[in-house]
């Protein structure tokens, strides 16, 4: 992060985006090169925009936090992560699965 009076280096938590009425989220950075004949031509890096971080993954600042640190920044003991905070609101994304019905099918 750039340091800037709108931005700051210190790590966002989920429960401060809660609280602040804001998304827990990080920039998304791609890189593209591309090469001419075997040759790399150039190489290219963007932040293309903003990607929502889920709680308690890989990226989320959480991730290996003990019980007792858990409590110091705000969030519960138990807390088990799997969803997103978007402007303030948790939200889950489900995934459902229709099961197939049984007919018969003529070859």
């Amino acid at each position: 992060m750039k340091n800037d009076s709108k931005t700051s280096s210190s790590a966002l938590f989920p429960s401060e985006c809660r609280m602040r009425k804001i998304s827990y989220k990080g920039k998304l950075m791609v890189t593209m090169n591309w090469s001419l004949n075997g040759k790399v031509q150039d190489i290219i890096e963007d932040i293309v925009g903003d990607i929502p971080i889920m709680v308690k993954s890989a990226r989320c600042n959480i991730e290996k936090l003990s019980r007792t640190e858990l409590i110091r920044h705000k969030e519960d003991e138990e807390e088990f992560g799997g969803y997103f905070i978007m402007n303030g609101n948790e939200y889950l994304i489900r995934k459902l699965i229709a099961q197939r019905r049984n007919y018969v099918r003529l070859l």
